[in-house]
């Protein structure tokens, strides 16, 4: 383990660890590199977390290109949800010891090694979940939860419809709206993504990918599924020409949630059909739900039961497992690799890093993984996943992890 024993080391030495930098704003994923980085001992209420995985969220990839709606400061390693073992405990922080299996919540900082979080931030890992598992159900069950319970309002005997559900927020929708005593309507852009959705209990699914490549098609099978009234609550995480169809299958009185827009446009709802059907249209932000209302996010938490009424299914993303891509979730999930915790040494040359190029180019495979389920989800086709380049590590000072990492709970969108 990093720095584990401090008895080789200076008592004002610094632990070092290894983390996923963004040092810029682009499109692609060239100004992301792997570094070494100082991590500053845990302050009081906070207690530093050695992570075993981290989830690659939609949110990540935004960031790291600047379009999403919260801008960490530069230089910051992507990453908001994450697994792993407490390794050092500050002053006045009860209740956890080192050697305790957490779940942290952060905006950002988890594509690292260490993280030092408030012990607000956290929670006991679910045993049931593996970390890779108790990684990535945060943001997607929260979300869903948000969305169908707290805006939704969903009730039993409803119609739930749900767009994009063979990602990950869309598949934790199906799981909670069947929870929850819908009956869920789901649809995707693979057939085969689809049977694992059917698998996990939808009661339709609807692949909407039309011949031309665009998405639609799905409005008269709703409508016929549900004796022409149309859904009562859509979930739509897609946007776009998806958005604009549902305006065209929603019941009377229904409510449409307005989740993202992975299919790359900001659709407007028109506001007659919105008058004469009495649509009510929600916009879903569950972080910023628990953030405005922290009594109610902290509920919410409560309510998915830390991962009791979840059911993830991760894509594991490692360092000989680059393939992840083609495996039917949607969800993916950063792994530590074999071997990747290792003792530090002593600064080396610059050219050392290329041995650390595996492991960059498992993090460019797993962000353009995210981004890849996103488009399948959304109905794409599948692109060619190509490994990741990076620039050779830099000489010179290591950045402080303390300015990389910012956890608060209930974060998310």
């Amino acid at each position: 383990m990093l720095c584990a024993d401090h008895a080789l080391y200076p008592a004002n030495w610094l632990m070092l660890a290894r983390s996923i930098l963004c040092e810029a704003l682009s499109d692609d994923i060239g100004c992301v590199r792997l570094a070494e980085v100082e991590v500053p001992e845990p302050r009081s209420g906070e207690v530093r977390i050695r992570l075993r995985a981290c989830a690659v969220n939609f949110p990540d990839l935004l960031m790291i290109q600047g379009k999403y709606q919260f801008r960490p400061p530069l230089p910051f390693a992507p990453g908001s949800e994450a697994a792993g073992d407490v390794e050092a405990v500050g002053a006045g922080v009860s209740g956890l010891r080192e050697g305790d299996a957490v779940v942290v919540s952060m905006r950002y900082g988890g594509f690292s090694e260490l993280v030092n979080a408030p012990t607000e931030a956290m929670h006991p890992k679910p045993e049931r979940l593996s970390y890779a598992k108790a990684a990535s159900y945060q943001t997607a069950y929260l979300t869903a939860y948000v969305a169908l319970v707290c805006r939704g309002e969903l009730q039993a005997g409803e119609t739930l419809l749900v767009h994009g559900a063979t990602g990950g927020v869309g598949m934790a929708a199906v799981d909670l709206g069947k929870h929850l005593g819908a009956t869920v309507i789901a649809t995707g852009g693979r057939d085969d993504k689809l049977a694992v959705v059917k698998a996990r209990g939808a009661d339709h699914v609807l692949n909407y990918v039309l011949a031309d490549g665009r998405l639609g098609g799905f409005r008269d099978a709703v409508k016929a599924l549900t004796d022409g009234r149309g859904a009562d609550l859509i979930f739509d995480p897609v946007g776009g020409d998806v958005f604009d169809e549902s305006m065209r299958c929603i019941n009377w009185g229904g409510r449409l949630l307005s989740i993202g827009f992975t299919s790359g446009r900001w659709p407007q709802a028109p506001v007659n059909l919105i008058l004469i059907k009495g649509i009510s249209v929600l916009g879903v932000r569950a972080g910023e739900y628990g953030r405005r209302y922290p009594e109610k996010g902290k509920a919410n938490a409560r309510a998915t039961g830390h991962g009791r009424m979840c059911r993830p299914a991760p894509v594991r993303c490692e360092r000989r497992q680059a393939a992840a891509v083609a495996q039917p979730s949607c969800r993916t999930v950063l792994s530590a690799p074999k071997g990747f915790h290792q003792p530090p040494s002593p600064p080396q040359d610059a050219g050392a890093s290329r041995r650390n190029r595996p492991l960059r180019h498992c993090l460019a495979t797993a962000i353009r993984t995210a981004r890849d389920c996103q488009r399948i989800g959304a109905g794409h086709r599948q692109p060619k996943v190509r490994a990741g380049s990076g620039r050779r590590q830099t000489q010179g000072r290591r950045p402080r992890l303390g300015g990389l990492a910012q956890q608060h709970p209930n974060d998310g969108a």
